[in-house]
């Protein structure tokens, strides 16, 4: 039951703010979806007869190779949910993936019409590239590290091997006469392997990807393609896959170039277009188009195909902006509740005292005792004062101790190792081994911690009153009357210790139910929530920081998860 203010205004007001607050974070989830459906141009391709379709927001959009747009269509018309990793011509269809089930679907877009080709019923991203002269498909399970191929049917034939194996291979492309080029980011490199058909590839080149011409941290490879004359077009990224080098490599596997795309661009793919290469521009809502011979690179499209993206960036900036709107509203609801903290407090100190509403007191005759054990009266003595206290279990503290020798030595074990290991092939990568050090550091601190919290809780009674020590050493006591029982807390004014948890028992049990069990009897009862709206109501600091910490949280794990 939740528990109201005697002040008729603080209710108002403080339940004006909690509806706004929790309305304006409806909005954030709302504006958050809504924003990252409006993404810019992600995966292309471009066909024989020199068609290019590429996906934006949602929608599969098609150009002729000047950069006409000729038709627009939603996936959703088409039966295919994002995410689409990559596309791919067969004949007079077009392959798409769909990240939401692991499927292929052969698509005829003028139609309007798709059905599923193959299935590798695992979602997530997959790379895709057809070899018509093979009559093959195949297929990459990006987060699973494997290439399958399979005919034109969709009859799968083998799983492809490669030399030193695959990580995350983000793009694959058929380059004819039996052989693949294939972007293994995790192995910073791109490799062509021929195929001779089954399934045991050969190394054929090696590109690597900390190149001296990227930038130094530009080293995991997202898309690749080859030219007429051999060289290789590579987009590198960083450690999210994202704002990457475009480089050119020569027939001789060395970087010769650097492709200057501009500030703030997100390359994510390559398609090949008579005479250029056509580069998809996340963050720029925008196609790049270099030119083989020269190098200069241009925007792709007309004045449609430019409009259009640009209407999806201005609609992604309206939700972004909602999606702030929704944050200061949120603070503006939290100041607009923090009067009702004074207005209850003014209210009451005009009322007598007495029993506060909201709390339901559950008198009644007081259950017996539990049997004490010899060994439980032994460790059950009053102190000076005559209270008898109990204190966490210990094994909970010898939990936590050997956690905080435990995991620290085990991370630090598997920095060491790893540090060996990448000793033995090459320069050091501090990144990784860094964060597994300051992870044992942390947790051992925290371990610590956690130890002087647990060892300073404390319940006692002396047969008349409650006695409780928190976590932070604060005590208090008072007759079972005037305690509050949460069912999991026991509480004295504000201070309280945990009596229950589902997890683990915080006290040992027939110690607590033979010492404490009477008293609690006689302890009124509310709820948490009840706790919680009368901290909110009376204006409790750490309550309000702890909501804003919360929406804080829900804020960075949205931000990051776009």
């Amino acid at each position: 039951m939740i528990e109201l203010s005697p002040s008729g205004k603080a209710n108002f007001i403080a339940v004006v703010a909690i509806i706004g607050i929790l309305g304006a974070l409806v909005l954030v989830w709302r504006a958050s979806n809504h924003e990252a459906a409006a993404y810019g141009p992600t995966a292309v391709t471009a066909t024989k007869n020199g068609k290019v379709y590429f996906v934006a927001a949602g929608t599969l959009f098609t150009a002729d190779a000047q950069g006409s747009l000729l038709d627009q269509v939603r996936l959703k018309t088409l039966g295919i949910d994002a995410p689409v990793s990559h596309m791919a011509s067969l004949d007079d269809a077009l392959l798409i993936t769909d990240g939401s089930d692991g499927a292929i679907r052969r698509c005829n877009v003028a139609q309007r019409r798709c059905a599923q080709l193959l299935s590798l019923t695992v979602a997530g991203a997959l790379a895709l590239t057809v070899a018509p002269e093979a009559k093959r498909i195949y297929v990459g399970n990006v987060s699973r590290h494997q290439i399958h191929a399979f005919d034109l049917h969709g009859r799968q034939l083998y799983r492809l091997t490669v030399p030193g194996g695959i990580k995350f291979a983000n793009d694959i492309t058929w380059l004819g006469n039996g052989r693949l080029l294939i972007a293994d980011t995790n192995h910073h490199r791109v490799v062509v392997v021929a195929d001779p058909g089954d399934g045991h590839a050969q190394l054929v080149q090696q590109f690597d990807a900390k190149n001296p011409l990227g930038r130094s941290d530009r080293n995991w490879p997202t898309a690749a393609v080859q030219d007429a004359a051999g060289r290789t077009w590579v987009i590198d990224g960083n450690g999210l896959l994202r704002d990457g080098d475009l480089i050119v490599y020569g027939a001789d596997r060395r970087a010769e170039r650097r492709i200057h795309l501009g500030a703030s661009v997100d390359p994510l793919q390559l398609a090949q277009l008579p005479g250029a290469v056509l580069i998809t521009d996340n963050a720029g809502y925008r196609l790049q188009r270099v030119a083989l011979n020269d190098y200069r690179v241009s925007v792709f499209g007309d004045a449609a195909l430019r409009g259009a993206l640009a209407a999806i960036k201005a609609r992604r900036a309206q939700w972004r902006a909602l999606y702030q709107t929704g944050f200061g509203l949120v603070a503006l609801f939290a100041l607009f509740g923090a009067p009702a903290g004074y207005l209850d407090w003014r209210e009451r100190q005009h009322r007598p005292a007495g029993r506060q509403p909201g709390i339901v007191a559950r008198p009644g005759a007081n259950p017996r005792p539990a049997t004490l054990t010899a060994a439980m009266q032994m460790r059950l003595r009053p102190d000076a004062q005559g209270i008898t206290w109990l204190a966490v279990v210990p094994r909970t503290i010898r939990l936590l101790r050997i956690l905080s020798v435990a995991m620290p030595a085990l991370l630090l074990s598997l920095a060491g190792f790893f540090a060996f290991s990448m000793h033995a092939k090459g320069p050091l990568d501090m990144k990784p081994i860094g964060m597994m050090v300051a992870a044992a550091v942390f947790i051992a601190i925290v371990s610590q911690w956690s130890v002087r919290i647990f060892r300073r809780i404390r319940i006692g009674t002396d047969g008349a009153r409650l006695y409780v020590v928190d976590y932070r050493g604060r005590r208090a006591a008072a007759e079972p009357e005037q305690c509050l029982s949460t069912g999991r807390r026991l509480m004295i004014d504000n201070i309280g210790v945990p009596i229950a948890n589902s997890q683990y028992q915080m006290f040992d049990k027939q110690e607590l139910a033979a010492l404490i069990g009477p008293m609690l009897a006689r302890v009124p009862k509310s709820r948490e929530s009840t706790l919680v709206w009368q901290k909110l109501r009376s204006g409790d600091p750490a309550t309000w920081a702890a909501l804003v910490g919360l929406i804080a949280v829900m804020a960075l794990r949205i931000w990051f998860g776009k």
